[in-house]
This record gives C-alpha cells, sequence and structure tokens, in this order.
C-alpha cells in the first residue's frame, strides 16, 4: 500500500511540474517584449539595407557579422554571464577576421 501511495505522490508531483512549466496563457510582459523584439529587428533590417546602398557588401556583411560581439560583450557586462577562454578566442577570432576582409 505504501508504494501504491509512493507512486501516485510522484505523478502528481510530475503532473504538477509539468503544467507550471508549460502555461498555455503567457503573461502581458511577453507580447510586449515579442513586439519589442519584432521592432528592433525590423530596424535592425531597414539599417542593414540603407547600409548596402551606401557601401559595398564586402565592407558591410562583415561588420554586421561583428553583432555576434555585441551580444557576448552584452551578455557578460549587464547580465554577468561568463565567458570562457574558448568564446574568447572564437571572438578574437572573428574580430581579426571582419579586420581582415575589411582592409583586403
Amino acid at each position: 500500500m505504501t508504494s501504491l501511495r509512493l507512486r501516485f505522490s510522484i505523478l502528481r508531483w510530475h503532473h504538477r511540474c509539468i503544467c507550471e512549466a508549460w502555461n498555455p496563457r503567457p503573461r502581458f510582459n511577453a507580447y510586449l517584449f515579442l513586439f519589442l523584439s519584432g521592432l528592433a529587428t525590423g530596424a535592425s533590417r531597414l539599417c542593414y539595407y540603407r547600409a548596402f546602398q551606401e557601401g559595398s557588401a564586402s565592407i558591410v556583411v562583415p561588420i554586421d557579422k561583428l553583432s555576434i560581439l555585441v551580444a557576448v560583450v552584452f551578455s557578460a557586462l549587464m547580465l554577468c554571464e561568463h565567458v570562457s577562454g574558448r568564446y574568447s578566442f572564437g571572438i578574437a577570432s572573428m574580430c581579426t577576421g571582419v579586420i581582415l576582409m575589411v582592409i583586403g
């Protein structure tokens, strides 16, 4: 009888965890951030196409790829995320590649 109670309590706990993890009704903040993300993406694309009108693709595209660097620096400074040596090496390699592409 005890093992049956244990099984039911585990099932109830598991069901509660699943139900709390899957929220069918997102909060207002989720919609707000989704809307703001869409606006930022649209503005980014407009600036990207404007840069193509002003400059050549061989300069615009490598500079655009540095957005990854901005995201990593932001996450390290504002969100206090740890940047390992492997990531630092990758970022340094990307920056070196961008500089070489723009110069060459």
